[in-house]
């Protein structure tokens, strides 16, 4: 089984490499295939959640997996949160190499419905799981209430998908997510409408665009995080389209019939510096190692 794996990954990134190679530069490529060599396996130790009052943390982590489903030890489990409209579901889709008609994917295009958090495992990498969570708007209920409610606090990372504004709810869950020792990162997701949206208002070049857009994100990142008490929460800029494109295994069909279209070339903003940095801090966190650095007094 591992060395079927191996080889699954092997496969995975030789594909990743094909399909970003004329945007990313291959060291980037490669590095992002290796870190997620390493994620093939499951993790070397279950995920620290805070224990309640009267429970264990192996309680609280058998009383996550009855409520939810959510596996705490042999998982990495992601969770994806934002109100309906931003890009949610595409993001996991684009993320586990999924278009949104394909079985298994997460629903696009619908309104916020779910109210308790959906898994979503990848294919291609059993032991990654995001997780669709209800949007921080859809209950009328304290940030804190909502968080263990959902529980929230089993996930590796908490990733809240964002439209031009960053809402009151996600910097309360954001805050939330700190006290729990969840780390948490605010992306913004529709960069290619956004870009679009520049050339076709200002009637510059997609290039000035793209620039243009970096500028907005940088001000975002400053005036809705760093000045609201949040410097340490980053905010990325990504194109779900190149997520798709980094961790879709395709196909020898698909691939020649890909190359052959005359299509746009993906915009390259954060998706390998999201991806890169939320994997890493993942996989070093269930190391027993660094889980037992992060328990000292």
């Amino acid at each position: 089984m591992g060395a079927e794996m191996s080889q699954l990954g092997m496969t995975a990134g030789l594909e990743i490499g094909r399909a970003v190679m004329g945007a990313m530069k291959p060291l980037v490529v490669q590095a992002l295939t290796a870190l997620l060599a390493k994620l093939q396996e499951k993790p070397e130790c279950p995920k620290d959640v805070p224990a309640a009052a009267g429970m264990t943390a192996e309680q609280m982590r058998e009383a996550a997996r009855k409520a939810v489903g959510i596996d705490c030890t042999n998982h990495y489990n992601f969770g994806v949160t934002g109100i309906s409209g931003t890009g949610k579901s595409s993001f996991i889709n684009a993320v586990r190499g999924l278009k949104s008609n394909e079985p298994g994917a997460a629903p696009v295009g619908e309104d916020e419905t779910t109210l308790k958090i959906a898994p979503f495992p990848h294919a291609s990498y059993p032991h990654i799981v995001l997780w669709d969570t209800p949007g921080c708007g859809t209950f009328k209920i304290p940030a804190a209430d909502y968080f263990q409610e959902q529980q929230l606090f089993c996930f590796d990372f908490l990733i809240v998908i964002i439209g031009r504004n960053i809402k009151e709810d996600e910097l309360a869950i954001a805050k939330e997510a700190r006290k729990n020792n969840v780390p948490v990162f605010f992306v913004r997701s529709k960069a290619d409408d956004s870009i679009a949206n520049i050339v076709n208002d200002e009637g510059v070049t997609r290039q000035q665009a793209v620039q243009k857009f970096k500028k907005i994100i940088e001000a975002q990142q400053e005036n809705q995080l760093n000045k609201q008490g949040f410097p340490e929460v980053p905010l990325f800029a990504v194109s779900s389209r190149t997520l798709f494109n980094l961790f879709r295994v395709r196909t020898r069909a698909e691939s020649e019939t890909t190359q052959a279209a005359n299509v746009i070339p993906d915009v390259v903003l954060d998706e390998h510096k999201l991806m890169q940095t939320v994997l890493t801090l993942a996989y070093h966190r269930r190391q027993y190692i660094s889980a037992a650095v992060e328990t000292l007094p």
